[in-house]
């Protein structure tokens, strides 16, 4: 974990933590539905950046809409920091604590619109 922290991309994000987090969450890595994993190994690592890859223009109507929703769970993960399925009023207040208004209107990590829309 503490190799994603020297990423020089991620050292200034304000979200980092939560991004690194997303790394090893276990419902992400398909490998549970709560937990941290102390690592990753490679094939933990590409199925975490298959949520990032663009959606192929020759999938059908279905594999769209599955893909929409892998993502869409993906980001959810990252704020649903207790793994209950729910994210709490205290959990996002927790993503935005310490983050001046500039920051908060600057974040492009994850555009919202563009995952939704997987294209």
């Amino acid at each position: 974990k503490e190799n994603f922290n020297n990423i020089p991309d991620l050292e200034l994000n304000p979200i980092r933590s939560k991004i690194v987090r997303a790394f090893f969450d276990n419902r992400n890595l398909r490998k549970g539905p709560s937990g941290l994993a102390d690592e990753i190994n490679f094939e933990d690592f590409l199925t975490i950046m298959s949520y990032f890859r663009p959606i192929d223009t020759t999938m059908d109507e279905e594999q769209v809409q599955l893909c929409r929703k892998e993502k869409l769970r993906f980001l959810f993960h990252m704020y649903d920091s207790d793994s209950d399925g729910r994210i709490t009023l205290e959990e996002y207040r927790n993503i935005w604590q310490g983050i001046d208004i500039e920051t908060k209107m600057h974040v492009r990590f994850l555009n919202m619109e563009t995952i939704a829309l997987c294209h």
